[in-house]
C-alpha cells in the first residue's frame, strides 16, 4: 500500500474514530473488495485493529480504529503531504479564520438544542416554535456561506478536502427542508458531524490540537 492509500485509510478511520467496512468503503469511494487488502496491510503494519463493544456496553460501536503506531504513522504521512504539496502556509492561514466560525457554530448547536428562557434559565428545544428554529437556521445559512469558502480553499490546496463542500451543501439542504436530524444528530452525516470531521482534519493536517492557539 503506497503512502497516499495509507494516508486515506488511516485518516478516514481517525476522523470516524471507529468505522465499519461499509462506512469506510463509502467514505473512501472504494468497493469492499478494494478496501479489504488495504485493511489487511494496515493490520499487518500494526496501524489499525478491530474494536468490539465491551460487556459493559454491548451495543457500542464496532469496527476499525487506529493503534498508537497508526496514529504516529498518520502524523508523519500528513506532515509529509502538506510539506510536499506546499500547502502548509495555506492551512496555517486558514486556522485563524476558522476559529471564530467554529465558536459561532458551537453556539448555534447549543441554541438549536437548548432555548434560553426570559427567567434566565433554559429548556430543551422541542422544535415546536418554528419562528425560533427559523432564526437559528438563518444563522446557520450565514455560517454555511463562510465555511464553504474556507473548505473550498482547503480543497484547492489539498484535493482530499474536496469532500467537505458537497457534504456541507447536502446537510444544509436537508436542514432547510425541515429535517432536523441533519443539523446535529450524530448517526447521520449531519452538519455537526461534517463540521467535527473538518475541524479534526484541519488540526491533523497542521499538526495542531484543540488546545493549540489558531
Amino acid at each position: 500500500m503506497d503512502d497516499a492509500s495509507a494516508l486515506a485509510v488511516l485518516q478516514a478511520i481517525r476522523l470516524g474514530a471507529v468505522l465499519d467496512e461499509d462506512w469506510l468503503a463509502t467514505r473512501l469511494g472504494l468497493a469492499r473488495g478494494e478496501l479489504a487488502p488495504r485493511l489487511e496491510r494496515a493490520v499487518g503494519q500494526g496501524w489499525i485493529r478491530r474494536h468490539e463493544p465491551g460487556a459493559d456496553l454491548p451495543h457500542g460501536p464496532r469496527g476499525w480504529t487506529l493503534t498508537a503506531d497508526g496514529r504516529a504513522r498518520l502524523a508523519v504521512l500528513l506532515s509529509d503531504e502538506v510539506d510536499r504539496s506546499g500547502a502548509r502556509s495555506t492551512f496555517d492561514a486558514l486556522m485563524p479564520r476558522f476559529a471564530p466560525l467554529n465558536a459561532a457554530f458551537l453556539q448555534l448547536c447549543t441554541d438549536w438544542q437548548v432555548r434560553s428562557l426570559p427567567s434566565g434559565g433554559s429548556e430543551p428545544n422541542d422544535h415546536r416554535d418554528r419562528r425560533y428554529d427559523r432564526r437559528v437556521v438563518t444563522r446557520l445559512e450565514s455560517t454555511h456561506a463562510d465555511i464553504v469558502v474556507i473548505a473550498g480553499e482547503a480543497a484547492d490546496a489539498l484535493g482530499r478536502f474536496g469532500m467537505y463542500v458537497p457534504r456541507f451543501d447536502h446537510a444544509i439542504t436537508r436542514v432547510l427542508a425541515g429535517e432536523h436530524d441533519w443539523f446535529t444528530r450524530p448517526l447521520v452525516d449531519s452538519y455537526h458531524t461534517i463540521w467535527f470531521e473538518f475541524h479534526e482534519d484541519l488540526l491533523a493536517t497542521t499538526g495542531r490540537t484543540r488546545a493549540t492557539p489558531p
